[in-house]
């Protein structure tokens, strides 16, 4: 057994699991407030651009203003510190509030999080369970528990309690399963698996819900039950991850 996080202070129900199962736990701490980022710390002024480059968030070339352009302090070129790639400074604002990452290469730019409850994380690999159209492998069996809590000032509902979820989710054991795997892990790390809010199917307000990471709750029935198959998931999911800044 290999504990991820230190931290313990949540009692949760024991999984009862394959004794043969490699079993890996994951604690998440909810924050007391979640940083605000200063986009100005992610970037440096470039001055005046002599090439007839284009932003490529605008359109407009780097030697123009930009398009979206609202403060005249603002009407300069920045570069991105953790790739280089260039923008208009309103531009690589926007990036850096809303995306994390750059349009250009993909690289993280900002460390985001979400508003996730605390919770844990549960991975086991059982060889018995087969999502439909993987016969030939086991299956990645995660399991998401997140107790009943309080609101924090992030939620919708600041100081209003929430409700426990007890969600399964399964990845067939293949290489693609297992680098899905991974990026899934980091995204609990940062709090950006479950959210609080109104569900969805039935209006109940205050409830743990899915965050914008889709995960197969079913073995079978394809898309329409949440299960398998379905050709495009990994995929998808895989892209739900890279616009949350997730590294491969």
């Amino acid at each position: 057994k290999r504990i991820i996080s230190i931290s313990d202070r949540i009692s949760f129900p024991t999984f009862q699991h394959n004794p043969s199962s490699t079993i890996e736990t994951i604690n998440y701490e909810a924050p007391l407030y979640l940083n605000q980022v200063d986009p100005a710390a992610f970037y440096s002024t470039v001055g005046l651009h002599r090439y007839h480059d284009d932003c490529s968030v605008c359109l407009n070339s780097l030697t123009e203003s930009c398009a979206f352009l609202q403060d005249t302090s603002r009407d300069r070129v920045v570069r991105l510190n953790a790739c280089g790639h260039e923008f208009h400074e309103e531009c690589a604002i926007q990036i850096l509030i809303l995306s994390h990452v750059c349009p250009i290469c993909r690289t993280l730019q900002t460390l985001f999080r979400g508003k996730m409850p605390s919770g844990r994380m549960v991975v086991a690999c059982d060889e018995s369970k087969h999502c439909e159209g993987f016969e030939h492998v086991g299956t990645i069996v995660i399991r998401y528990m997140i107790p009943a809590g309080v609101q924090k000032v992030y939620h919708v509902d600041p100081g209003r309690p929430y409700s426990s979820i007890d969600r399964t989710a399964y990845i067939p054991q293949t290489l693609e399963g297992i680098k899905l795997l991974h990026r899934l892990k980091e995204a609990f790390k940062r709090g950006l698996t479950f959210t609080v809010g109104p569900k969805l199917v039935d209006g109940q307000v205050n409830q743990v819900t899915w965050s914008s990471i889709t995960h197969k709750t079913s073995l079978t029935g394809g898309p329409t039950c949440f299960g398998y198959p379905d050709p495009l998931f990994i995929k998808r999911c895989h892209h739900e991850l890279d616009t949350l800044g997730i590294p491969p």
